[in-house]
């Protein structure tokens, strides 16, 4: 396993401990971003849901191959969904960005997934 393959893992479980949970509870902004991106609360925090049970797979996929893989492509492919929803959003380029950045790490992610 590459240290590059581990380090993004492990950033990204991060990442997504601390986003999911706080969409789950339904803080006022994510409350207010499940409006914004017109979409019902409930459904909004079922990506949450998704993002805590991904990180959790990316740590075991560590340890577990096809896991890690199977992990790193649904992550991905939520990224770039979130990167999508903030563009049809019409959002400014500044909260555009994070959402571009967390997709591209999350593609070479996939990508560095099957290498290994």
């Amino acid at each position: 396993m590459s240290v590059l393959y581990a380090v993004l893992s492990i950033a990204m479980s991060v990442f997504m401990f601390i986003v999911g949970p706080l969409r789950i509870i339904g803080i006022p902004i994510a409350r207010a971003d499940a409006v914004k991106f017109g979409m019902p609360f409930g459904l909004y925090r079922s990506f949450g849901v998704i993002e805590v049970v991904g990180a959790i797979c990316l740590l075991v996929g560590l340890a577990v191959h096809p896991l890690g893989t199977a992990a790193a492509v649904a992550v991905a492919l939520l990224a770039i969904g979130t990167l999508v929803v903030h563009i049809r959003a019409g959002e400014p380029v500044i909260k555009v960005t994070p959402a571009a950045l967390t997709a591209s790490a999350a593609l070479l992610l996939a990508v560095l997934s099957t290498l290994r």
